[in-house]
């Protein structure tokens, strides 16, 4: 917004819908020392550069014309000699002339500047009414566990040289839930790809077990997994699942020592079938290389791995959940 007799050039670039770096080349060339976007140029350079862009048009002068009216022709081929001369003057635009049976007569219709649409004066933060929003997105649902419409509420752009960003509230036109969006564009990159990020975070697809029933120490950590994957934490994820394997054998009073043989001590106590205990031996392998060679798996096997740590936490505490 203009301060005084100076303009922010972000300002600027924003009224003539222009990219800040053309604005910034176009400051320079006209002789003036900037290089940021909040950098400030006086009004008249502002105005110079805006009569680049949008040039203003002068009124047109105005011009007098004569309108003759004559009569009709008689039959002895005289002709009468015009009898009355009009001077009008007119607007040089597009005047509605008006022809009648008999007569020429000149309808003189005053010039009406056209009305242009008002721009709501903007700055580094636009706030976007719902009127010129886009009203429907594909946004995965964190209830519908899929993608779904959802309804864009609320906007605002924020815009630098180097990327740009918006916040924005949108709702599922299913379940009615509110999530917040942000959608980051960085203008250096060549492949002008935005990044999406959604809150609460989310696994498309993938739906948290009930953990009212579990025990709280369990149920705690499965949280932190599931936030962590959700996130894309993939270290932390992967040490955690390790940990939850470790603190459901230690609830189940294993007493051996280490975590191999706790695991193999569920099948002794009839809690998991041979094979499930291995693939838990293996993501305690994953947990391991996590934790001391900062190595971990790829995403899809960690989805995996929490399919297999859902399925231990649903044969173990089968009664309760």
């Amino acid at each position: 917004m203009p301060v005084g007799t100076s303009v922010r050039i972000y300002d600027l670039a924003k009224d003539l819908k222009q990219d800040i770096k053309r604005v910034i080349e176009e400051l320079r060339r006209e002789g003036a020392d900037v290089s940021i976007p909040s950098n400030s140029v006086s009004k008249e350079l502002a105005d110079k550069i805006r009569n680049k862009y949008f040039p203003k048009t002068e009124a047109a002068p105005k011009r007098a014309i004569k309108v003759i009216r004559k009569e009709a022709v008689v039959k002895n081929s005289t002709t009468i000699s015009p009898t009355a001369e009009n001077k009008i003057d007119i607007i040089k635009t597009q005047p509605k002339v008006e022809r009648n049976t008999g007569q020429l007569s000149l309808e003189v219709v005053e010039n009406r500047d056209k009305e242009l649409p008002i721009e709501i004066p903007v700055n580094s933060q636009k706030e976007i009414s719902n009127n010129t929003l886009a009203n429907e997105l594909k946004v995965d649902c964190r209830e519908c566990l899929r993608p779904t419409k959802h309804n864009l509420k609320h906007s605002v752009d924020m815009m630098t040289v180097e990327w740009n960003e918006k916040y924005q509230i949108v709702q599922c036109m299913g379940c009615e839930s509110l999530s917040f969006r942000k959608v980051t564009f960085k203008n250096n990159q060549s492949d002008d790809k935005e990044e999406i990020n959604l809150y609460p975070s989310r696994i498309k697809g993938r739906q948290k077990l009930k953990i009212e029933s579990l025990p709280p120490t369990i149920a705690e950590i499965y949280e932190e997994i599931h936030l962590a994957l959700s996130n894309k934490l993939l270290v932390l994820a992967t040490i955690g699942i390790r940990t939850l394997i470790e603190a459901v054998c230690d609830e189940k009073n294993s007493t051996v020592r280490s975590l191999r043989d706790k695991i193999n001590s569920l099948v002794d106590m009839k809690l998991l079938t041979p094979k499930n205990a291995n693939n838990l031996n293996k993501l305690r392998s994953f947990g391991n290389m996590a934790a001391h060679e900062v190595k971990t798996p790829s995403e899809h096997i960690l989805h995996n791995s929490m399919d297999i740590i859902e399925h231990l936490l649903k044969e173990v505490y089968l009664p309760e959940i």
